[in-house]
């Protein structure tokens, strides 16, 4: 008999592989720019050569728009990076490792469901150089990261409803001397997560007044703080995907120095509210809402400045 032995070459592909969010990084809020490190050893026998990290990222919670400063390519919902874009990955040598800091950016009003949360899974994928054509890849992935509720004020005043109803009272354009009565509306939306302790408030310049007309779908009445001139508005809680409205009559008086402008009649808008789901207090701010009516077509076409 003849014995006939030969060298077998093993090819053992292996990564170590970590996926991470700031280890004190429990939640994030709508608009947050949240780090996230790769880290990855070659812990095989073997060269690897050609690697890519492929990271699918949901747009109902990702905002795509501001993915620009990362290393690669965003293309159908997932970030690509190749050794053209992190020289590392162009080969990694046993031993080696390459360390991979990213931005991942919030959407400002994360869709998707309700208490949202956020896990990242992404896969390596190489070649080592005895198996060309046979990739080695591997997935891991992050702890989720709680995404919390959206809160959205929208202001408007308006002269006539958008079906072209009059809600206002007195000349359009206002005039010097006269009284001009205009409804403000505030369109309050939540989305994703239940929030607590929901305030408005709003200021009120010394040339307008509050009627005492109101209109609202929630929480308590309206209250008016003389010495502060400041309107406020309560309601305990929104549920996810719950919208609120609230609607004032507010009543402006002119003199000849407000010719030619488009006054004030609120200030300093602010919402606050707290999201139940990642314990965390939401601010809203507003500066301004004017007699410019920008939501009111016909009141605009009407006139909005100040006139003798």
């Amino acid at each position: 008999d003849i014995a006939i032995r030969q060298a077998v070459s093993v090819v053992v592909p292996s990564v170590r592989m970590a996926v991470a969010w700031p280890e004190e990084t429990a939640a994030a809020s709508p608009g947050d720019r949240v780090p996230l490190t790769v880290e990855m050893t070659n812990s095989g026998t073997t060269l690897l050569q050609n690697l890519s990290l492929s990271i699918p990222l949901p747009d109902a919670i990702i905002d795509a728009t501001a993915l620009g400063k990362n290393p690669g390519t965003y293309r159908d919902g997932v970030l690509t990076i190749r050794g053209g874009d992190v020289q590392e990955l162009t080969a990694l040598a046993p031993g080696e490792s390459v360390r991979i800091a990213l931005t991942i950016p919030i959407a400002r009003a994360p869709t998707g469901g309700t208490d949202l949360s956020l896990t990242l899974s992404p896969r390596l994928t190489a070649f080592p150089p005895a198996a060309p054509d046979i990739p080695y890849s591997k997935t891991v992935s992050t702890r989720p990261l709680a995404i919390g509720t959206a809160l959205t004020l929208t202001p408007s005043i308006r002269y006539f409803s958008p079906e072209g109803d009059q809600l206002g009272r007195g000349p359009l354009p206002p005039r010097v001397g006269k009284v001009t009565k205009y409804w403000a509306t505030m369109q309050i939306k939540n989305t994703t997560s239940e929030v607590t302790g929901v305030v408005w408030s709003a200021r009120l310049p010394a040339n307008v007044a509050w009627s005492g007309k109101k209109s609202m779908s929630h929480g308590e009445t309206v209250f008016y703080d003389a010495a502060s001139r400041r309107l406020s508005w309560r309601a305990p809680s929104l549920a996810p995907h719950e919208d609120a409205y609230l609607g004032l009559e507010l009543s402006l008086m002119l003199d000849e120095s407000h010719i030619g402008t488009t006054p004030a009649l609120l200030e300093q808008i602010v919402l606050t509210a707290r999201d139940e789901y990642i314990g965390e207090d939401i601010t809203v701010t507003n500066g301004e809402e004017t007699t410019a009516l920008p939501a009111d077509d016909i009141g605009r076409s009407k006139g909005t400045a100040v006139i003798p």
